[in-house]
């Protein structure tokens, strides 16, 4: 009887069975074939690594859905039970079956890359015999893997892409090094090159995991008469896939967040730099020559003082706990008032290039730059790609013309609360300084509103410190920057709007 199962099984399989080691065998020559990655692992091996990582997990778990989910789904496993045999041994059975495949195909491979490598590996009994076992604990793995994944029915895909995800986002995203641990260490960096060392630990975890996945898989075909598998095959409701696209989706934003918080950025590091601290505020002022004469260093000292009393001030009034350091650098060959800024990463801080002799450190339009660029940083530059933008360009225009002697523009505004609602689609195609000029008298007129309006909305906005990861969108759809207005102003957007339009606003100092 038990061999009657094992005919059927290879008859009603076994083209697929050849398929997936004709699918393997020609993904090994492509492997073989492209001089790139031949050169970039420098071993066959390496090849045959890349393989059992990448494409043999695959190819389990398609036999895991014929020889497990697909008796369920089609009901077919009902005739099976109809034979004098118990269930467990029909399990046992697709169970040796899936396992015997899987190792014949894995070690299919390795004899095949060990022949490719022949003139070039330096073959011995005991590096053979080291690689075939790693292979067969990699592929025992996967086979135990897919063969309880296999009973799952309409929840595999869910629970295939939350496993995923997971040990992704735990790699990347916690520092767990999943790499090294159990069957992932088997076939790590040292697959291909380790010739004396026996991995006894990977060994041994990759064994009891094996046993333990088996255990559950056979658990779950075989408890209330395998009742749980088959209901589990039915087919997903609608509210279920919907429940699961959620899930689905809130989880690849959460571990997308967390690689995102834990991935480091290396600090930036000027040589010779001025550097000047003001509690959580710090300046680093250099100059891109070889060796800077003593007027460079005496402006970039200027530049430095008038930097960090700017931000220092900056951030006492917003009410802000910290601030991203700034990078200024002295350009000999930049004329007066040219400013560029340099490309960093948020969480590096901000850069900007000017010519430190020529433009001096008290230059309206590098004062409104310098803020601008440290603030936006702080917010992780999702303010430049949203509707709030007026909000930091206004604060930038407004707290610079306070502390300067420049008088206001007189030329008439006119502005709209259906302007600031879609500012973005506003300030396109208009002039930056008449845009610049008009979120600054936003910013100026809402002190005409609630005393002490004003300087609350701009720590509301500004000041609080945003989360580097898709917190920061959820905080602003709870927390719309109209009720934030309304809050702070008692006004709404048509309110200030009326009020900029229709009077011009005094430029009172912060």
């Amino acid at each position: 009887m038990i061999r009657g199962l094992i005919d059927k099984e290879l008859r009603q399989h076994g083209g697929l069975f050849f398929f997936a080691g004709l699918l393997l065998g020609l993904g090994m020559v492509m492997l073989v074939r492209t001089e790139v990655l031949a050169r970039m692992g420098g071993s066959v091996f390496y090849l045959l690594k890349l393989l059992l990582l990448l494409l043999f997990p695959l190819l389990t778990l398609v036999l895991g859905n014929v020889l497990i989910a697909g008796e369920f789904r089609q009901k077919s496993q009902l005739f099976l039970e109809a034979l004098p045999l118990p269930r467990w041994l029909m399990l046992a059975v697709k169970y040796g079956i899936g396992l015997t495949v899987a190792m014949s195909l894995a070690l299919l491979l390795l004899a095949f890359a060990g022949w490719q490598g022949g003139a070039t590996e330096a073959m011995t009994q005991p590096f053979a015999l080291l690689l075939a076992v790693k292979t067969c604990g990699w592929a025992a793995f996967c086979w135990a893997v897919c063969f309880c994944h296999g009973f799952l029915g309409r929840y595999r895909l869910a629970v295939a892409l939350i496993i995923v995800l997971g040990l992704l986002g735990a790699q990347s995203g916690l520092g767990l090094k999943v790499s090294h641990f159990g069957p992932f260490d088997l076939i790590g960096d040292q697959f291909a090159f380790e010739r004396a060392v026996w991995p006894t630990t990977a060994l041994a975890i990759t064994l009891g995991l094996v046993v333990l996945i088996s255990a559950l898989g056979f658990a779950l075909g075989l408890v209330r008469d395998a009742t749980v598998a088959g209901m589990l095959s039915e087919k997903m409701s609608a509210r279920e896939r919907t429940a699961f696209i959620m899930i689905g989706l809130t989880s690849i934003l959460i571990i997308g967040s967390t690689v995102e918080r834990h991935q480091n950025t290396e600090p930036l590091n000027l040589p010779g730099s001025v550097d000047l601290h003001s509690g959580p505020a710090s300046v680093s002022a250099a100059a891109a020559v070889n060796e800077p004469t003593t007027e460079d260093i005496a402006a970039l000292h200027a530049h430095a003082k008038s930097a960090i009393n700017l931000l220092t001030a900056a951030r006492e009034y917003l009410g802000a706990e910290d601030l991203p350091p700034l990078f200024l650098v002295h350009r000999p060959d930049f004329k007066a008032g040219e400013i560029e800024e340099g490309k960093l990463d948020s969480r590096q801080g901000a850069l900007l290039r000017l010519n430190a002799l020529k433009t001096p450190p008290n230059d309206t339009a590098l004062r409104r730059e310098i803020l601008h660029r440290v603030l936006s940083a702080r917010q992780h530059y999702r303010m430049e790609l949203t509707d709030r933008r007026w909000v930091l360009l206004g604060f930038c225009d407004w707290w610079t013309q306070a502390e300067s002697d420049t008088a206001p523009s007189d030329r008439p505004v006119s502005i709209t609360g259906d302007d600031l609602r879609d500012w973005l689609r506003f300030e396109k195609d208009q002039d930056e300084i008449e845009i610049r000029q008009r979120a600054g008298q936003c910013i100026a007129s809402m002190e005409n509103g609630r005393i002490g309006g004003r300087q609350s909305f701009l720590q509301a906005t500004l000041g609080k410190t945003t989360s580097h990861d898709a917190r920061a969108t959820f905080h602003d759809l709870i927390h719309p920057l109209e009720s934030e207005l309304k809050r702070a102003t008692g006004w709404d957007f048509d309110d200030l709007a009326s009020d900029v339009t229709d009077m011009k606003p005094k430029q009172d100092q912060p």
